[in-house]
């Protein structure tokens, strides 16, 4: 056997002790900075959550096809994240503005434009038979689709 022959073990995570992921139970200091050099690391692959890796794709089942429902999620999901980032921003006047009138108007817009996105339905029963269903009523499910439209 020669040695271009021979198999070749890589583990899983390679490197020492600074770049495994730091334990939910930390610092949460230190999870904050995993998660910042994290976000540093793989900042090459951000544009890909926006730009389709097929540009000029035809499949209507993409989820930036230039169809007129994609384009509606997309300028919904826009003023959403503008909407929100503001809200967010403005959270420190709370100290000058009167704080029910703003929280009441922003719930009221936000609910608005996700009902819109979304349907008026918040649930979804599944339809599927599970064995032991009693055993697991207590249990929440999220269910998450797409990146970038819904």
């Amino acid at each position: 056997m020669t040695m271009s022959d021979a198999v070749q073990f890589f583990p899983s995570q390679t490197g020492g002790a600074e770049e495994s992921p730091a334990h939910y139970t930390e610092d949460p200091r230190k999870l904050l900075w995993s998660d910042i050099r994290c976000i540093i690391k793989n900042a090459k692959y951000i544009p890909c959550g926006i730009v389709p890796i097929r540009l000029g794709s035809s499949d209507p089942y993409d989820e930036l096809y230039p169809s007129a429902v994609n384009i509606k999620s997309i300028v919904i999901h826009t003023i959403l994240i503008i909407g929100q980032s503001i809200f967010l921003g403005l959270l420190p006047f709370f100290l000058f503005w009167p704080v029910f009138v703003y929280l009441s108007a922003f719930w009221v817009v936000n609910t608005i434009l996700c009902r819109m996105l979304n349907g008026s339905t918040i649930r979804l029963h599944s339809n599927v038979p599970v064995q032991n269903e009693d055993k697991h009523k207590s249990e929440t499910w999220v269910f998450l689709n797409g990146v970038s439209v819904g």
